[in-house]
């Protein structure tokens, strides 16, 4: 018998922090920590069969802000654009992005999104992931240097500014994927308190590259 979405959100597995999480059934509460991270969203319950319940962490990798939440059914609305893309990695059910009429689906061993910033609206059923906040012109530099001229970063840029969904059903994809799973799992391994150890880790570095090369595979060759 399967679980119920309320047992399914107490005993997922978050990809970080998980053991220090706490349960939030208050939506407001749940919006304001999301929001500290990412501020553009409106964000309202949608769940038909029980009340709202979520789980959620937050952490600082380098420079870069990650938030993994599970939650039962929410919709989340945004009116502008922000300065900043986001990579969303799923690890339980799904969700629908859209942006520009275009749809892009997010679910759980299957695909994963990258939004650029521009204002959006997703909506969920049972959902857990993880959000990487990223820097659209770092992106652009990290591809720079793989590429071997840092001089020439504007001419990545454009590929930054416009969304993607990511499949495991293309090998290179699903290799990447498995390799920033592997690297946000990493954080764990991390004090609370060691920020210094977590900067030589240079796990904000190895997401950065991972998503480049999701979107300029042909980086990996001579």
């Amino acid at each position: 018998m399967s679980l119920h979405e309320d047992d399914q959100v107490r005993l997922a597995n978050l990809p970080f922090r998980s053991a220090q999480t706490k349960l939030v059934s208050k939506l407001d509460e749940y919006a304001d920590h999301f929001n500290k991270i990412d501020r553009s969203f409106d964000i309202q319950s949608i769940s038909r069969s029980s009340g709202f319940l979520a789980r959620s962490s937050a952490v600082t990798v380098g420079s870069t802000n990650l938030f993994s939440a599970v939650h039962t059914s929410l919709r989340y609305v945004s009116t502008r654009d922000e300065p900043f893309a986001t990579f969303l990695l799923p690890f339980l059910g799904t969700a629908t992005f859209t942006l520009n009429r275009r749809r892009y689906r997010f679910s759980a061993g299957e695909t994963a999104v990258f939004m650029p910033g521009q204002a959006r609206q997703c909506e969920t059923q049972l959902a857990g992931g993880t959000m990487i906040k990223l820097s659209r012109e770092r992106l652009a530099a990290k591809a720079a240097e793989l590429a071997g001229d840092h001089s020439d970063s504007l001419r990545f840029l454009s590929s930054f500014e416009r969304p993607w969904e990511f499949s495991t059903a293309v090998p290179i994809q699903k290799h990447l994927l498995s390799v920033i799973r592997k690297t946000v799992d990493l954080i764990d391994l991390v004090p609370d308190n060691n920020a210094t150890l977590s900067n030589r880790l240079g796990i904000d570095d190895l997401l950065y590259r991972c998503i480049v090369l999701l979107t300029h595979p042909e980086l990996l060759t001579p």
